[in-house]
């Protein structure tokens, strides 16, 4: 059969004589083990399997079935996870859906500079004014580090990455509680909301998709720089598998947080400098021979100047111990030491449900767990925040355990406080409400409106003398909320506001 050239192939046909028309306009998406091309049609696109080592596309087309046989796996119902449509014919591949309206995580979270050059230009379409203004007030800001910062935040910042990486952790999770591995993540195959008041997230490129159990020895595949150190080592017998699911997620979430491989430090950039070979260093930074850049035990390879924004301001203690765990040399060379994905999405969920965005420059930070959550540490300027930190309750009404912490800057906007605060971190429940939070005259109004709980509030920093309501006024800087449902469940919420 003839060669089959991606880069100029027009049309493809299905198994039912349905032909398909490339849209060459738009930017071919390149996996582990094949290309994502855009048709014409809205809402559909072609997956083209490639061979893992020439990447030449497999014409036998024969192996079509095992795609559409993803069908029968048991995926949970519900889960934001793109299948096979239909097969194609003289090609491996098939058809899928792909929603047009977003845009995967590579290019939705990209920081190049032409961000900041355009708005410095007044040709942004929408100027942030306090952040141009906080970087006249900065020397210290070079260009570069200006362009990049301010890409980020027109891009979402902290709070749109770690609320996309929360949302495709707990996709993984499902899958993986279901026996299910994924294969191949990167931030090519997940995607998100094009549109910033979204934030939609959906896999895609699921045709690995298989248990864990049925995975072959020696079967692996991955996007190159995301992929587990055992495969891009050749270990003999290596197979995909959850922990490698794991490592991949959390390349691409580090990447995504800071522009940097977590392994591209100055000990890899010395080498770049003097070995013969530049894919000879790319070769050990990915089979992790050297130190992750923010290594707490090493700093053979540090990669703090590198950054363009510090890691104190936007990694919570959670997080860091996670990379830790997960990019040290134990976990490199032993897959099982590397943490769940379940840990992964529990701490995306917690930093994200702790992002202020300071309303003096317009950048957001991770509120840690010191009393000055309301001071900005870019400007050190305070804002309106609210920080509400909520207890298990034993029937006497003491303290048990601590279920969550949640903090936000106070603005004209409602706030939807989630409600893990109430039940603790869970998967299915990600977009679930407690209640309403709105900051007004100096006051912020509580409005709860859950069937599953009733509420009291207490307004003062001492006793509890509760009461009963549906919306009420925290007008001091302490108030509580005692929350309890039908089966017998009680959790005390603890809020604190500044000023």
């Amino acid at each position: 059969m003839a060669a089959v050239d991606i880069y100029e192939q027009k049309h493809y046909e299905d198994t039912f004589g349905h032909v398909y028309t490339v849209d060459f306009s738009a930017p071919m998406m390149a996996g582990g083990q094949g290309v994502v091309i855009r048709t014409t049609e809205a809402d559909l696109a072609l997956k083209i399997i490639r061979d893992f080592d020439t990447q030449e596309v497999l014409t036998d087309d024969r192996n079509n079935e095992k795609y559409l046989d993803l069908r029968i796996l048991p995926i949970p119902n519900g889960l934001q996870i793109t299948l096979p449509q239909v097969a194609l014919k003289g090609v491996e591949g098939y058809v899928m859906t792909l929603l047009n309206s977003m845009t995967e995580f590579q290019k939705a979270f990209a920081t190049g500079k032409q961000h900041y050059e355009d708005a410095l230009q007044g040709e942004a379409p929408d100027v942030n004014q306090k952040l141009l203004n906080f970087f006249k007030s900065k020397p210290e800001y070079t260009p570069k580090r200006r362009a990049k910062i301010y890409a980020y935040m027109q891009t979402g910042g902290l709070r749109r990455r770690l609320m996309a990486y929360m949302k495709a952790a707990a996709i993984l999770v499902r899958l993986h509680t279901s026996g299910l591995v994924y294969c191949d993540f990167s931030d090519k195959n997940v995607f998100i909301s094009s549109d910033l008041n979204y934030d939609h997230v959906w896999l895609i490129d699921a045709d690995n998709l298989t248990y864990s159990e049925s995975i072959p020895r020696g079967f692996y595949v991955y996007t190159p720089s995301f992929g587990a150190p055992e495969f891009v080592c050749g270990g003999a017998g290596v197979k995909s598998t959850f922990y490698s699911d794991c490592f991949s997620f959390a390349v691409a979430l580090f990447n995504t947080m800071f522009g940097r491989h977590p392994f591209d430090g100055q000990a890899f950039q010395n080498a770049l400098d003097e070995c013969d070979a530049p894919d000879d260093a790319d070769a050990a930074l990915n089979c992790g021979e050297f130190a992750w850049i923010l290594d707490s035990d090493d700093d053979s390879n540090d990669g703090r100047r590198y950054l363009f924004i510090s890691d104190k301001m936007i990694l919570s203690d959670g997080l860091r111990e996670l990379f830790q765990q997960i990019f040290s040399s134990d976990a490199c060379q032993n897959p099982i030491f590397r943490p769940t994905m379940i840990q992964w999405a529990h701490e995306t969920a917690y930093a994200f449900d702790n992002v202020v965005r300071a309303e003096s420059c317009g950048l957001d930070y991770f509120a840690d767990a010191s009393e000055k959550f309301f001071q900005c540490p870019f400007d050190g300027t305070e804002i309106p925040a609210v920080r509400l930190k909520s207890y298990l309750l034993d029937e006497d009404d003491q303290k048990l355990a601590k279920v969550w912490q949640f903090t936000h800057e106070l603005g004209d906007e409602n706030i939807l406080v989630p409600l893990r605060l109430l039940n603790g971190f869970a998967c299915r429940e990600l977009e679930n409400v407690a209640f309403n939070l709105k900051f007004v005259n100096d006051k912020i109004l509580i409005h709860a409106d859950n069937a599953d709980y009733s509420f009291s509030y207490a307004d003062g920093a001492s006793g509890y003398s509760f009461k009963s309501y549906g919306s009420f006024w925290a007008e001091q800087k302490f108030f509580s909320i005692m929350c309890h449902n039908k089966n017998g469940r009680r959790v005390l919420i603890e809020g604190e506001r500044n000023g």
